[in-house]
């Protein structure tokens, strides 16, 4: 018997990578770093560190930074990501998603997100969806 679901946040709820690569690609530029045409499919679905190293192997800058700086680095991309992201509403869910869990919560379905993205939270509360979830489950909840 089905008793709920589980979702994915970017690429199912709503699309967030433009957002993560206008981050990126103001933080290679500040970096020196030109990233070519083929970076913005090779930053797509990685880690935030993984990411990090990708464009300083773009920039041959793999060994300038260590790893107190590629921290501060990231978290640096991080920041930028969170103002880019306060722009979303709920005109950013992609299509079908509002009846979808509509329609689960009128069945009595638990709604859950399992997300990568530290920032699930924070997203799924500017897409008005938060209260519709049931569990989030995402880097910063395990332990």
């Amino acid at each position: 018997m089905l008793k709920g679901f589980i979702f994915d946040l970017d690429g199912v709820l709503t699309d967030t990578a433009t957002y993560h690569l206008a981050a990126w690609h103001e933080l290679a530029q500040r970096l020196g770093i030109h990233l070519p045409a083929a970076a913005d499919t090779a930053l797509r679905g990685r880690s935030r560190m993984d990411s990090l190293n990708l464009i300083l192997r773009y920039g041959h800058q793999e060994n300038d930074y260590d790893e107190a700086q590629k921290a501060a680095l990231a978290a640096e991309k991080n920041q930028r990501y969170q103002t880019f992201i306060q722009s979303l509403t709920s005109a950013d869910i992609l299509p079908g998603i509002p009846s979808l869990l509509k329609n689960a919560k009128q069945h009595g379905l638990k709604l859950a997100i399992a997300s990568a993205s530290k920032n699930a939270p924070l997203i799924l509360r500017r897409l008005g969806l938060f209260a519709q979830f049931d569990a989030i489950v995402d880097p910063q909840s395990l332990h």
